[in-house]
């Protein structure tokens, strides 16, 4: 085998090894954008809650369909809140057809973590972008030297790709749990002694006035 064959089938293997690191990539960027779709999607509900399921399934659908940056958007937007504030439930269009009720579930944490969170997801979103419109541009995938250059980048890229999907992972995992906190407390005897205890509280009289209380009778004395 002469030298330039040996580059060749050299050049040949690392070009191999790329697309396989690449493809590595977009994998778990995918799993990123998966993860954040089910945040955002679980973070919040609000209306009718004889139609939350249906309801469920259109916030599922409007979201299915945006990118990687919208989800982030979103994410940001709704799913983080400074611990040291209050942010309101979702409020539910009222109504006197049906009982209407809203939940947001979040992450609380710090401004100055919310801060570097931000400056986290918008640096995958441009490694994201990087790795699909630009990678093929920046290395010359052509030469020994251009294929060594691409590779290292890869799998630099590869370990910060995992770094963030771990973290989401994480996430997921804490808003599960809360979600199925909540979802006991609902189904407890102790929700539903409040729930009972707010409705009548809340109700008006049957009549339509409060209930007269009767004091005790007197007998008229005969003479």
């Amino acid at each position: 085998m002469t030298a330039t064959e040996s580059a060749a089938t050299e050049q040949a293997q690392m070009l191999a090894g790329i697309e396989q690191l690449l493809g590595h990539c977009l994998l778990k960027l995918q799993c990123c954008e998966h993860l954040l779709k089910q945040l955002v999607v679980q973070s919040s509900l609000a209306g009718p809650i004889a139609q939350w399921e249906t309801l469920a399934a259109e916030r599922a659908a409007r979201f299915s369909t945006m990118t990687l940056g919208q989800l982030i958007n979103e994410f940001l937007a709704t799913g983080v809140i400074d611990e040291a504030g209050a942010t309101a439930a979702p409020t539910a269009a009222k109504s006197t057809a049906s009982p209407h009720a809203s939940f947001r579930h979040a992450l609380a944490m710090p401004a100055h973590q919310i801060d570097s969170l931000q400056r986290t997801l918008r640096e995958l979103l441009a490694l994201r972008n990087d790795l699909v419109h630009q990678f093929v541009r920046r290395f010359a995938l052509h030469s020994l030297e251009g294929c060594t250059a691409a590779q290292a980048h890869l799998e630099q890229c590869l370990v910060c790709i995992d770094s963030h999907l771990q973290t989401i992972r994480e996430w997921v995992r804490t808003s599960v749990e809360s979600i199925e906190i909540t979802d006991r407390f609902l189904q407890s005897p102790e929700f539903d002694q409040l729930l009972r205890q707010e409705l009548e509280r809340a109700a008006p009289p049957s009549n339509g006035r409060p209930a007269m209380r009767q004091g005790p009778s007197r007998r008229r004395k005969r003479s």
